[in-house]
């Protein structure tokens, strides 16, 4: 069964209506009686609504304006002064009654209207943390998958391995010829895979060109950020064991200051015979700003001369070199350490 719903107000507004009838005529019954409430309330009002209804019928019927005009008795203005006065009450108790209501329903509307914008404002700020929490979702879902993916590679294959494309002298080797190796499933990022003391103990350790920051546990490139503060670059110094942050002016991660110029580390600029692929790197020897070429084999660096002989190659990288884990941690065997 479907209720409808009564208009209340209205109906209690008609009820009041109503009801003003018979205070109406209480009041003419009370004007009628008494003297004072006859001769200065009820009276003027009818003798002037009297003049002003024949004024307008003579106006109206082109008679023109009248001279005079003659007031009605006291009995019939008693009673049209009484008539006027019951329902200028009833006109004004409705006319009370519309005016509320229509602020009533002015007020209702308005709070509709905030209702209505509270809500909005509710949904957008759930919508907003939905969109938060499915970004969130979708990290995780990705953190998981590439746990899996990982997780799957090392079942499958837990020795995969990639050869790195550096020569080795066969002294700098252990005694079964290995050589170091590119391996992403057990290393981390900038990191080998070299070989160590026995045939079947490998160690992950920094790459050519890259340095241990023991406060991170991984490994840099030289002359890059890492794990400096923005606007810093990591080195190492030339008498120092430990790597540290210094302010890098070119205030950009790849840029290095060479004679108050910042140069790009991977360009040609500022090497000579750039047209014989000479570029600026990290000779992997000293970890200092060189000019290398694009080969195993380095024939130039920063500073030297046409005439000089360069005193590295990249073909004899040091098994433990300066600047890896191993070094910084004193862990060397003297079987791979540098004489």
């Amino acid at each position: 069964m479907v209720l409808i719903a009564l208009p209340i107000l209205k109906l209690c507004l008609l009820g009041m209506r109503q009801l003003s009838r018979p205070i109406s005529n209480f009041v003419r019954k009370e004007a009628k009686q008494s003297e004072i409430f006859r001769k200065y309330i009820c009276i003027p009002p009818a003798q002037c609504f009297h003049w002003c209804e024949v004024t307008l019928k003579m106006l109206l019927l082109n008679l023109g304006r009248p001279v005079k005009v003659v007031p009605l008795n006291e009995a019939i203005a008693l009673e049209l002064g009484a008539e006027l006065l019951g329902e200028l009450i009833v006109f004004a108790v409705a006319a009370a009654g519309l005016i509320f209501e229509t602020k009533r329903q002015a007020k209702k509307r308005d709070f509709e209207i905030k209702s209505v914008n509270v809500t909005s404002t509710d949904l957008i700020e759930a919508t907003k943390v939905l969109e938060y929490r499915q970004q969130r979702q979708k990290m995780y879902i990705q953190e998981i998958a590439q746990a899996l993916a990982e997780l799957m590679i090392k079942q499958t294959s837990t020795e995969v391995v990639y050869p790195e494309p550096i020569l080795l002298e066969k002294e700098k080797s252990n005694a079964a010829g290995r050589i170091p190796h590119y391996s992403p499933s057990r290393c981390k990022s900038n990191e080998l895979l070299y070989p160590g003391d026995h045939a079947d103990d490998w160690i992950c350790d920094c790459a050519p060109g890259a340095l241990y920051y023991p406060d991170s546990d991984s490994c840099h490139p030289a002359f890059r950020r890492g794990p400096c503060e923005a606007e810093h670059m990591l080195i190492l110094a030339r008498n120092a064991v430990l790597p540290q942050c210094i302010k890098n002016d070119c205030k950009v991660d790849g840029l290095v200051k060479i004679n108050n110029v910042c140069y790009q580390i991977g360009g040609s600029a500022p090497c000579p015979n750039a047209q014989l692929s000479y570029v600026l790197g990290v000779n992997t020897t000293t970890l200092m700003l060189d000019c290398i070429k694009l080969s195993i084999s380095v024939k130039t660096r920063v500073g030297l001369l046409d005439d000089d002989e360069p005193d590295y190659d990249l073909s004899k990288v040091d098994l433990c070199a300066r600047g890896s884990q191993r070094s910084i941690e004193g862990t060397c065997t003297p079987s791979v350490k540098t004489e």
